[in-house]
């Protein structure tokens, strides 16, 4: 049985210290799977900058080699014109 069902059971017996360890351990499970939730958010969003590292290096690595490219065909187009 769910602590939820077990809960409004124990309220409607008015067994109100039952009720309250049933709150309590129903707290305990929530507070545990929101701690678990906040540590696996952690978790992505530092592989995301860690992705977002990587491709800005691989962005940079690019465009070094595009202005490369450029550089060359203009050093060659400069040579043609002499």
């Amino acid at each position: 049985m769910s602590l939820c069902p077990r809960i409004l059971k124990r309220a409607k017996k008015n067994d109100e210290s039952a009720a309250t360890q049933a709150t309590i351990k129903f707290s305990e499970k929530i507070s545990k799977i929101t701690r678990d939730g906040f540590q696996e958010l952690g978790v992505i969003e530092s592989e995301t900058n860690s992705l977002r590292l990587t491709a800005s290096d691989e962005v940079a690595a690019q465009s070094q080699a595009e202005i490369m490219r450029v550089g060359n065909l203009a050093k060659s187009k400069a040579a043609e014109l002499r």
